[in-house]
């Protein structure tokens, strides 16, 4: 936890801790910050979005990213309509890139650019 490019963040409402996210690649000299982790309290409780929203806006308005992009598990359909909801873009897919309950897993690679983010 000691990584300056790595930022551990909590995410709240009204005083109420409703989840955390991890930014990695902050200060990176191309600009590229991952978000590498986002995870809610109650998910399905409508707080994700909003709290996604402001994790992109952070990473392009105070960060200065020129990317954010994360990766999902190919079967989390749901994860994967709210992201391209948000106006990430599907960039490709890593095979069999995680070993999961015994089994490898692919990952499905997505970013948005600081000029699409304005465009969204």
């Amino acid at each position: 936890m000691g990584d300056p490019s790595t930022q551990y963040l909590l995410i709240q409402s009204d005083g109420t801790k409703i989840g955390f996210a991890i930014l990695c690649g902050m200060g990176s000299v191309d600009c590229n910050i991952e978000l590498k982790r986002i995870a809610m309290v109650q998910p399905g409780a409508g707080q994700g979005q909003p709290a996604l929203h402001a994790l992109i806006d952070y990473a392009f308005n105070q960060m200065g990213a020129n990317r954010l992009w994360l990766d999902v598990l190919d079967d989390n359909a749901r994860a994967q309509h709210i992201y391209r909801k948000m106006g990430f873009r599907e960039e490709g897919r890593m095979r069999q890139a995680m070993w999961l309950n015994g089994t490898f897993r692919d990952l499905i690679l997505f970013s948005m650019l600081a000029s699409e983010y304005g465009a969204h």
